[in-house]
C-alpha cells in the first residue's frame, strides 16, 4: 500500500488479507500512524498490521518481489493492456512458478498510483465496475484482489516442468534493455516501456523464441539452448 493516510483502511486491509489466507502487508511511506483505530478494525489480524514492513519508496518495497501488479483504474493506466481482477489468477497461473513472490500494489485513497509507480510494475490490473462512481474504498479493492488471488493459492495442479523460469524472463528483459537503446529506442521513451511491458505477457513458447532472437542479436546463448543443435547449421 503506497502512502495510505487513513488508519482504518490499513486495519481493514489487513483483515481482508488474513480472511483470504494472505499474511503480508507492506507499507510504503504511510501518511498516518498505526493507531488503535487501525488495530481495532484489523480485529483478529493485528499481527499483520504490527509486523508490516515499512519502506520509503515503492522501488525499495519491490526489490524482493519476482512479479508485481499495479492496481489502477482501467482508463488512466499507462499500461495499455491491463488485466481484470477476475482474470488475474488465470494470468498468474501461466506466469508464476512455485516459490515466486507476487506483489499487488495499491495506491493512495484519493489519487491512486502515479504513472511512474505504475511503470515500476510488470503489469497493471483493474476491477471491472458498472459505474465509475462512487469509487471503491481502498480496503474494498484489497479485499477483491485478495479473494481473486486466494484462488491462485489454492491451485496446486501447476506444471513444475514448464520451460519458462524466472531466470529466463529476467535474462530476456536484460537483453532487451541492451538491444533497444542500440536501436535508438531510449530508456525514457514510451516505446521502450511498452516493449518491456509486453514481454511480461509472453507465453512460454514465445519466451523461448524471443530468447533465441535476442541471443542472435547480442551473441549470448539463451539458457537451455547450449546443448541444442549446432548453430552453424543454421548459418547460410
Amino acid at each position: 500500500m503506497v502512502e495510505p493516510k487513513v488508519p482504518e483502511n490499513i486495519g481493514a486491509s489487513a483483515r481482508a488479507l488474513k480472511t483470504m489466507g494472505h499474511d503480508e502487508l507492506i507499507l510504503v511511506n504511510p501518511k498516518c500512524s498505526l493507531t488503535s483505530e487501525a488495530l481495532w478494525v484489523a480485529h483478529g489480524s493485528n499481527e499483520i498490521v504490527r509486523e508490516a514492513p515499512v519502506f520509503q519508496t515503492l522501488r525499495e518495497a519491490l526489490e524482493g518481489s519476482d512479479f508485481s501488479v499495479a492496481t489502477t483504474a482501467k482508463g488512466r493506466s499507462v499500461r495499455r493492456d491491463p488485466v481484470s481482477s477476475e482474470e488475474l489468477h488465470h494470468f498468474l497461473n501461466e506466469k508464476r512458478l512455485p516459490g515466486e513472490t507476487v506483489s499487488v500494489v495499491f495506491g493512495r485513497e484519493e489519487s491512486g498510483l502515479t504513472n511512474e509507480e505504475i511503470s515500476m510494475c510488470d503489469i497493471s490490473a483493474y476491477i471491472p465496475m458498472q459505474q465509475l462512481y462512487p469509487s471503491l474504498n481502498l480496503s474494498h479493492a484489497v479485499m477483491i484482489f485478495a479473494y481473486e488471488l486466494a484462488r491462485l493459492q489454492s491451485n496446486e495442479t501447476r506444471d513444475d516442468n514448464r520451460p519458462v523460469q524466472e531466470e529466463s524472463m529476467s535474462i530476456l528483459k536484460g537483453m532487451a534493455s541492451s538491444i533497444l537503446p542500440a536501436l535508438d529506442i531510449p530508456e525514457d521513451g514510451a516505446l521502450y516501456g511498452r516493449i518491456l511491458e509486453r514481454l511480461s505477457y509472453l507465453s512460454p513458447s514465445d519466451v523461448r523464441l524471443m530468447l533465441s532472437v535476442a541471443s542472435r542479436l547480442t551473441e549470448v546463448p539463451p539458457p537451455g539452448f547450449r546443448n541444442g543443435p549446432d548453430s552453424s547449421n543454421n548459418q547460410k
